[in-house]
């Protein structure tokens, strides 16, 4: 079984590495995490969505400042008596409608208030955009460091089994003990087989995020401890950009009910124009022609709208960016106590686990295959040292990785990336 799960692993392996046949192989690039950031600013796609729901809220303010049309229109008039035309007028008018109600205003601010809570609420969702693709770098660096360690960890285990085929063929080693460190040779192929597969993948999606399935990155961060974190009374998530963007929608709704409190102001609509009129029948041509102007003021009677509507859209408005806003609240304070204390936790794990079991692991590995060679140890104890030494390795790489993401969980609770993220 574990052969055959072996050769399935490899197979999906070469499929995944272009190690097949005929395969072009990939170009490779190494990355830092500074220079993913810098290759993924701006450049990802999810981000047009962004840009696409601002550039919606500035139509809609563009739309609210918009003037009343004006009007032109032309009037032709005749007046007859016993069939006979005995006055003709013309006349040229300009209208133009009047707001001094003040709503245009009003709708403007509610209008640039919304596009100002959709820049906040896209400035969060960029920084949860980059935060994504940071979790698909360490996840990849992750993956390296793990297929690097595995291959390092081969070579000495490769080595103690060639000398105990010696050691064997001499007489000086049963071939029980031979049989125990090929088996776990063997689980150790496995592992890294499993290892490479990881990598392989992670390396595609890092391709895929960066826009270049034909390159194999490789995400060069070793996965270093972050700084430890400022104390939780100053994570402030107030300023986080979701929560603003509440408070930019309440204000647009108050805009929209200050508007609808005025609508018992009238509009008035004014015009203008010159007239022309021909009385009839006279001494010459244009003889009986007189000129003239017209001018007309009028206003509207606002007896049924009562800007109800309107004023219902703007407070349903004002209710929504305050519920938003308290379990922003609610939600918020919780997730950077959790996220901090995960951080905080996870460092001060892993520096106890570097000082303690990783160097004791390592030094009993040593040990043992000293004790071994002078016959004073077995082949399961030698075995067992370096199946902890190799987990102790693997186990400060995951330590590591989960430090990264804790970091990466409380820059996504604060919206702010302030404890050395970038790195």
């Amino acid at each position: 079984m574990t052969g055959s799960r072996r050769v399935l692993g490899m197979a999906i392996l070469a499929g995944l590495l272009g190690l097949a046949p005929g395969a072009a192989a990939h170009a490779q690039e190494a990355l830092t995490v500074e220079e993913f950031r810098i290759r993924i600013e701006g450049k990802l796609p999810e981000l047009a969505r962004f840009e696409a729901d601002i550039l919606s809220a500035e139509a809609d303010v563009a739309e609210a400042q918009v003037l009343p049309s004006m009007s032109l229109s032309y009037e032709r008039e005749e007046v007859f008596t016993d069939g006979e035309g005995i006055a003709l007028t013309d006349a040229l008018t300009l209208g133009w409608s009047l707001d001094i109600s003040g709503r245009r205003k009003h709708r403007t601010k509610s209008a640039e208030a919304r596009v100002k809570s959709v820049q906040k609420s896209a400035e969060y969702g960029e920084q949860s955009v980059t935060i994504g693709a940071l979790r698909v770098y360490y996840r990849a660096a992750y993956a390296r460091l793990r297929a690097e360690s595995l291959e390092g960890q081969r070579s000495p285990l490769e080595a103690l089994v060639e000398r105990l085929e010696n050691r064997v063929h001499e007489g000086d080693a049963s071939g029980y003990d031979l049989a125990r460190f090929e088996l776990q040779l063997s689980e150790h192929d496995d592992a890294l087989t499993d290892a490479k597969i990881e990598l392989a993948v992670a390396q595609a999606e890092l391709a895929a995020l960066l826009g270049a399935p034909g390159t194999r990155f490789v995400a060069s961060s070793s996965l270093p401890l972050p700084i430890v974190p400022v104390e939780a009374g100053s994570l402030d998530g107030a300023r986080r950009d979701d929560m603003l963007a509440t408070r930019h929608e309440e204000q647009g709704g108050r805009a929209l009910v200050k508007a609808a409190s005025q609508w018992w102001i009238p509009q008035l609509d004014l015009s203008i124009g010159y007239l022309n009129t021909d009385l009839g029948p006279g001494s010459g041509p244009g003889a009986n022609v007189v000129q003239g102007y017209t001018g007309m003021v009028s206003a509207s009677i606002p007896v049924f709208s009562k800007g109800r509507a309107e004023r219902k859209r703007g407070e349903a408005q004002i209710r929504r960016a305050q519920a938003t806003r308290k379990i922003l609240e609610r939600r918020i304070s919780t997730e950077i106590e959790s996220a901090r204390t995960r951080l905080t936790s996870r460092i001060e794990q892993t520096q106890k686990f570097k000082e303690r079991q990783l160097v004791r692991a390592s030094e009993f590995a040593k040990r043992t295959e000293a004790a071994y060679q002078g016959g004073e140890a077995s082949a399961l104890e030698l075995r067992d040292a370096y199946t902890n030494a190799s987990a102790a390795q693997l186990r400060f790489i995951d330590l590591r990785y989960q430090c990264g993401l804790a970091e990466l969980a409380l820059w996504s609770a604060t919206g702010v990336s302030s404890t050395g993220v970038s790195r």
